[in-house]
């Protein structure tokens, strides 16, 4: 894949067991970037263009960003939703007797319940598995002990719930060391995700690494 800006004259070629590094020195142009990136994402028309064999692909199927590791949540809307989509799935399918009875004792208990008050209620228990989750705050365990494990479980329930294939990180080396940076990359050169590190000034290049500047005065650097 390819990830192409004409307005910055940006040309990365993602590959595979790769990190991207991308280094904009401007600090106007950095959050600039950020911010035309996160509108992609979010589905807004954008100058950059992702390609894969000369097809181009929509950036918001194919990208996340994440801008705070720290804010990281496996529990967000979206991911949510698909969760609950694969579990109800499986109780329609491989848990159907245990389901068929749950219902049964849920529709008892409710009769029982409604009997006890002298004005006419009514219930629909049709459909309402999906909601039994919510009820008992079914969730991914966000506890994780290091900053590390929090983005590596992060990713990884992006990859498998939202098909996301890249992830953009801003900053990133502001706050991991070496070694933990490339637990990071070892991981997703595992999962075959790539990472696209959005970083404002040069930290210096690590083993794994392609390193694309953008310097103050709008002029690209490539450090292979």
């Amino acid at each position: 894949m390819r990830l192409v800006s004409g307005e910055y004259g940006i040309d990365m070629e993602i590959r595979e067991n790769m990190v991207n590094v991308l280094v904009i020195e401007a600090p106007n142009v950095f959050s600039r970037v950020i911010e035309e990136l996160m509108c992609q994402i979010e589905g807004e028309p954008g100058t950059f263009i992702l390609s894969e064999q000369d097809a181009i692909k929509t950036i918001s199927k194919e990208a996340d960003m994440i801008v705070n590791p720290f804010r990281v949540d496996c529990n967000e809307k979206r991911i949510q939703q698909k969760l609950f989509q694969e579990l109800s799935n499986i109780m329609n399918e491989e848990l159907v007797e245990q389901t068929v009875y749950l219902q049964g004792r849920i529709i008892s208990y409710l009769e029982e319940l409604l009997q006890k008050v002298p004005y006419p209620l009514d219930f629909d228990v049709e459909g309402s598995m999906p909601g039994l989750l919510k009820i008992c705050h079914v969730a991914f365990d966000n506890r994780k002990d290091t900053l590390v494990e929090n983005i590596i479980n992060y990713i990884k329930v992006l990859r498998q719930f939202c098909a996301i294939k890249i992830i953009f990180m801003v900053n990133l080396k502001l706050y991991l060391t070496q070694a933990e940076l490339m637990e990071v990359y070892k991981y997703v050169f595992y999962e075959k995700i790539s990472l696209i590190l959005l970083e404002n000034s040069d930290k210096g290049k690590l083993q794994g690494e392609s390193v694309c500047i953008l310097d103050k005065d709008m002029c690209i650097i490539n450090v292979e």
